[in-house]
């Protein structure tokens, strides 16, 4: 069963990795139902109340998978009770969908990130995962709006598309291009391909565990994502106390 939960005026699920990919794997082994998974944080909550266009398409995705720790908490304390208290994030959940393509030879395309990042990704992902079908790959600063591409794409018999270009630029691409696209399962995973390349370090086992991801992000990358999490943070509390309180 799919948990879901409203955060700020959008659907949020909360649920075990294993019955999102289930169906996951219905859409990419019956090729009759699309899927589209998207995922929900703090700052997912923050683009939403400042950018329109953002917030509509929010509203495509099949699936909106709560990461983290902040919407969890934030969940809990909107109620109704959640049974389930494990903290998850999409990250995981993407691990947990590479070994899905992997013990069932799905067919990846991977497109996002630069140039450097995606070719270690897919480097990894062969070793490691030597029955996934890599049918092809592009980088997020080549021209993503071309029609080559979504041929491509399309053309490769795809099974399932990773999408790596952060919010929002990620989630506007899907809106322009869904119509078009005819790909089984379509999988926003932001910063997946700079993590599992290697080209960016994600925090201990034991920091994750304890929810303190974000601070180890905050302090490796303190320029770019200050403004995200000092800021960030204080105001996606007042949404929540917000809407907890006012509605």
């Amino acid at each position: 069963m799919i948990t879901l939960h409203e955060i700020a005026g959008n659907t949020v699920s909360f649920s075990p990795y294993e019955k999102v990919l289930s169906l996951v794997s219905n859409s990419a082994t019956t090729k009759l139902n699309r899927i589209s998974i998207g995922y929900f944080n703090a700052y997912t909550t923050e683009l939403a109340t400042t950018d329109a266009r953002f917030r509509n398409s929010l509203k495509l995705f099949d699936i909106m998978y709560g990461d983290g720790v902040g919407v969890h908490l934030a969940a809990r304390f909107l109620g109704p009770t959640m049974h389930d208290y494990t903290i998850r994030n999409a990250t995981d959940l993407n691990h947990a969908l590479l070994n899905f393509a992997n013990r069932h030879s799905k067919r990846i395309f991977v497109l996002g990130s630069t140039q450097h990042a995606i070719d270690k990704f897919i480097e990894r992902a062969r070793h490691q995962y030597p029955d996934i079908q890599i049918v092809g790959y592009q980088n997020g600063y080549a021209d993503i709006d071309s029609s080559v591409l979504i041929q491509q794409i399309n053309n490769a018999g795809t099974d399932i598309l990773l999408v790596g270009m952060g919010q929002p630029l990620q989630e506007l691409w899907y809106e322009r291009h869904r119509e078009t696209l005819a790909v089984p399962a379509v999988v926003m995973v932001g910063g997946f391909i700079d993590f599992y390349s290697g080209h960016k370090k994600r925090a201990p086992k034991i920091i994750r565990a304890v929810g303190l991801e974000w601070l180890f992000r905050l302090l490796l990358e303190p320029k770019r994502l200050w403004r995200r999490y000092i800021l960030g943070i204080p105001h996606f509390i007042f949404i929540i106390v917000k809407q907890k309180f006012v509605g």
